[in-house]
């Protein structure tokens, strides 16, 4: 454990701080400062790629190839696509549809109100 400080050790410790060397002038500091900015290499602009706004050309090639498949998904026929997702996956049965005209009678049946 350490002795606390005294008075003394605090004046002595203020003694030496004063004999030290004081800091450099500040025109000396502006000096060596503009000096060593005028040595380091000026950066170069950096260039964008216009795919950047799109978060770089992979995301907009996955970007382009779902629009092209919702597009083609979408222009063609889905019966094409059958053979790929069965019979029952596209079809739809009308006779599980609400017969009502209102579009919240079956929401309103569910939760008994």
């Amino acid at each position: 454990m350490t002795e606390p400080y005294t008075p003394d050790d605090l004046d002595a410790d203020f003694a030496a701080l004063r004999a030290a060397t004081p800091p450099a002038p500040r025109p000396f500091v502006e000096q060596t400062m503009a000096d060593a900015l005028a040595h380091m290499p000026v950066p170069k602009p950096a260039r964008r790629s216009p795919w950047a706004a799109l978060g770089g050309w992979r995301a907009a090639l996955t970007m382009g190839g779902a629009a092209l498949a919702g597009l083609s998904v979408g222009y063609l026929d889905p019966s094409a696509l059958t053979p790929l997702t069965g019979e029952t996956l596209l079809a739809y049965d009308t006779a599980l549809a609400p017969q009502s005209d209102d579009p919240f009678a079956a929401l309103l049946d569910e939760a008994d109100l």
